[in-house]
């Protein structure tokens, strides 16, 4: 094998072996967590129950609505209210007031939300009164992943503490999701079977195909969009498949 020898320098930094220096005494530093305005539930104090993110990974695929129903009973929030007709509780998804359809309930809104996608829930029934009569039938309060627009390692991240958040109905980016089942594999019963961003009404009608779940006897189709003259629209109606 043949080498080369090279002359190098091993002369090794001490800095303390330089000079005078000065030891420094040890300390520590100290910070405190900047809150957002979801971390203080928006200013409306403690809710009555509260399901972190941890809390949510026992109901795995869970709807919201059966998360409830397993903690209240029947889905029942309580009734505090001394027997007067309470309506539909309140409910806050991402910092903003959902604004309910035509005969929509409370339950039908949180059949479309699994646990999956929540960051924590809240639930106001006899803390409630801090709401007005908005919460007469209780509050509540979601927060989702999709309410955040970029990731925590986003440099783009908004720093919302201090702000007021508006939910405002637009686009965003197209997640794939699987419309048709793989080749020899059954439906899976899960709470959206179709979705299509790109849907579009070609004259006066247009069709597409809906795979369903045996034993699966109702649905629901609900239609968002805007027109062309740029007009938003949504529309929520069952269909039995009886």
């Amino acid at each position: 094998m043949r080498y080369s020898i090279y002359q190098v320098n091993d002369r090794r930094m001490y800095y303390d072996s330089y000079e005078d220096y000065i030891l420094l005494e040890e300390f520590v530093a100290e910070d405190e967590k900047i809150e957002s305005l979801a971390d203080r539930f928006y200013g409306y104090g403690e809710p009555d129950q509260v399901y972190s993110r941890e809390d949510l990974d026992n109901w795995p695929g869970n709807t919201l609505d059966q998360v409830i129903g397993m903690r209240f009973g029947n889905g029942a929030m309580g009734n505090y209210n001394y027997g007067l007709e309470e309506g539909e509780p309140l409910i806050i998804l991402d910092g903003a007031r959902y604004a309910y359809n035509e005969d929509e309930t409370a339950k039908d809104v949180l059949q479309n939300i699994i646990t999956d996608e929540v960051i924590s829930m809240a639930v106001y029934t006899l803390n409630a009164n801090s709401f007005g009569l908005a919460g007469f039938a209780g509050v509540i309060m979601i927060e989702t992943k999709r309410g955040e627009r970029f990731s925590a390692t986003s440099d783009k991240k908004f720093n919302g503490t201090g702000f007021q958040k508006f939910l405002v109905r637009g686009f965003a980016e197209v997640n794939s999701f699987l419309n048709e089942p793989s080749l020899n594999s059954s439906v899976v019963p899960k709470p959206s079977l179709y979705w299509n961003p790109n849907f579009k009404l070609e004259g006066t009608s247009s069709s597409f195909k809906i795979y369903v779940p045996t034993g699966v006897s109702k649905i629901k189709i609900r239609i968002e969009g805007v027109t062309e003259e740029g007009i938003p629209f949504w529309k929520t109606f069952p269909i039995n498949l009886n």
